[in-house]
């Protein structure tokens, strides 16, 4: 008898470790992969600053944010259309910049003049898109005046969607491609002109800038069909 509890002991035994040996086990691999999974998130939801040279966002984005309605990325046109008219250029990849606050991070990163695009709707409804060095303030009472356009305000983010194809955040020069009306009064800042040999522009997407020197952006603009006007701003 007294064998036979042995037995049942030792059974009972081997059973428990068999038991608890594989809860351990399988308690251990459900946290290695949790780890894993909280390392991959932490990874994909982390920033980085800076410039990337390959063709990659620093930030992960969505593609399909950027993508034209025949699924193509939009600045493969403008690189297209730029390596037609013979305008060297290079391309820059950041994190999207949607304010001059934001384009600050990249300025010491950058060289050459770094701009902000301000497309106005006059009262008479007349387009207006102005590019202007970014550090600067604009009088606008000042310029309606210089201008001679009448009172202005800044055009919606319709107009922007139907004359440029683009939306707020992202506004560029280079989308006067798409202006086939030439509806819109181009206007530079002469301190772009005079100042800089090297523009820098969003090729229709705010996560990336190319950078172009000045005689040839001058060069794209009267090519798409515009006759820039040159003005010295009045300062606020």
């Amino acid at each position: 008898m007294e064998k036979f509890f042995l037995c049942i002991a030792q059974v009972a035994f081997l059973f428990s470790a068999n038991f608890y040996g594989w809860v351990a086990h399988a308690g251990f691999e459900e946290s290695t992969g949790n780890a894993a999974g909280d390392a991959q998130a932490s990874q994909s939801s982390s920033s980085t600053s800076g410039i990337e040279t390959e063709e990659k966002p620093v930030i992960p984005l969505s593609e399909s944010n950027f993508q034209d309605a025949d699924g193509s990325q939009p600045e493969q046109k403008i690189f297209q259309l730029l390596n037609s008219l013979g305008i060297a250029f290079s391309n820059h990849v950041h994190e999207p910049l949607f304010t001059v606050a934001d384009a600050q991070k990249i300025h010491s990163l950058i060289p050459g003049a770094h701009i902000k695009n301000l497309f106005f709707k006059s009262k008479k409804g007349k387009f207006v898109l102005l590019v202007m060095l970014d550090a600067r303030a604009l009088d606008l009472k000042q310029f309606q005046t210089q201008l001679g356009a009448g009172s202005l305000s800044f055009a919606s983010a319709e107009a922007l969607q139907e004359k440029l194809q683009l939306s707020p955040g992202s506004v560029t020069p280079l989308a006067l491609m798409h202006d086939s009306a030439k509806g819109i009064d181009v206007v530079l800042d002469d301190q772009i002109i005079h100042q800089y040999e090297v523009i820098n522009c969003h090729p229709l997407r705010n996560d990336r800038t190319i950078s172009i020197q000045v005689r040839d952006f001058l060069k794209f603009i009267e090519k798409m069909g515009f006759e820039p006007k040159i003005l010295t701003l009045p300062k606020k």
